[in-house]
């Protein structure tokens, strides 16, 4: 389970794991109609890679509209994780379970995407992120990513990790309610501080969680 709570995309925190229920709307995470916000007017592409694999591409409109459609991956691409707590603090994250904690199965295979977005000359506009507001990390942020799991999969309890992408000096908490089916899921995180603790609630979703919204970063 090597880095399944502390790698980051961008920020560095959540391989896996995503945040903060509340209403579902929007397109499934395997597939649906949307907007990418900041796109600028010209016609593109966006690529759905894994690593160096293309899972799929779809042409972006100059308003920022695609649709797309998530295949189901090639087994050789999913990395094996264990859910068991026990080996997370024997593979350098540290992290201790603070209260109950309750997962099934006991490992998963799993993949996550990366969004590429290009113009039309093949040229890259930087990275395409899920987020309710710019990406500053900050108290009420809230990312989501696309991840595929190879079986139905829970996680719920609270854990305590040191040493995180904040510094050796900040620990964070992050509270698990991850209930994903197998295949494509939306994974979201989001970002609390009480009383200078940072919290991460995590959690799925099927389909876009309400505020969530598909955002043009450039470099």
């Amino acid at each position: 389970m090597k880095r399944f709570f502390l790698r980051g995309v961008g920020l560095g925190l959540l391989a896996v794991l995503g945040a903060c229920g509340g209403a579902a709307s929007g397109p499934s995470a395997s597939g649906g109609s949307v907007v990418i916000l900041g796109w600028p007017a010209a016609s593109g592409n966006l690529r759905f890679e894994s690593g160096s694999n293309l899972l799929a591409q779809s042409e972006v409109d100059s308003s920022g509209k695609l649709s797309y459609q998530l295949p189901t991956p090639d087994p050789a691409l999913l990395t094996q994780h264990s859910l068991v707590p026990d080996t997370w603090r024997t593979q350098g994250n540290g992290c201790s379970v603070k209260t109950s904690y309750q997962y099934s199965p006991s490992t998963i295979k799993h993949l996550r995407v990366d969004l590429l977005p290009l113009d039309g000359n093949g040229n890259s506009l930087g990275s395409v992120i899920l987020a309710n507001q710019e990406p500053v990390l900050e108290p009420g942020q809230r990312y989501a990513y696309l991840d595929y799991f190879d079986q139905d999969t829970t996680m719920k309890g609270t854990i305590d990790c040191p040493n995180t992408f904040l510094g050796s000096w900040q620990d964070v908490t992050l509270n698990l309610d991850l209930v994903a089916k197998r295949g494509w899921n939306y994974v979201v995180a989001e970002y609390r501080v009480v009383k200078d603790k940072w919290i991460v609630n995590i959690s799925s979703s099927s389909t876009l969680p309400e505020g969530i919204r598909w955002r043009l970063q450039q470099p």
